[in-house]
């Protein structure tokens, strides 16, 4: 996220703290919010409620949006999760990634199918 983008999201969280209480729903619709706080347009505010869902400041609820989280997202919040054991090599060996790679799919008729002697 841009250092623009993630001021907007601040932006748009701090008007709807300033709304509604952490559990309760949104009266008003994003789109409203996002004129009152100037964005340039519909697009920039869905970028920006988009990316609260995103990091568990908001949920849509009720055809509307739930407050999750009134504290403001930074860069440096980010929780990585640990790489995956394919990430890290662990899971499978080289010759078996390469043998899965050039097999073709099981069909349906191969699936049915005895193999012949």
């Amino acid at each position: 996220m841009n250092d623009e983008s993630l001021q907007r999201a601040n932006a748009f969280l701090e008007a709807v703290s300033s709304r509604v209480e952490v559990g309760e729903v949104l009266r008003e619709t994003p789109a409203e919010i996002g004129r009152e706080l100037g964005h340039p347009d519909p697009l920039a505010t869905a970028r920006a409620v988009r990316a609260l869902i995103a990091r568990r400041r908001l949920e849509p609820a009720n055809g509307s949006y739930r407050l999750l989280d009134a504290r403001p997202w930074s860069p440096k919040s980010v929780r990585r999760s640990p790489p995956s054991p394919i990430d890290r090599g662990e899971a499978t060996s080289h010759r078996a990634i390469d043998r899965a790679a050039t097999e073709d799919p099981p069909t349906r008729i191969s699936a049915v199918r005895s193999p012949r002697s």
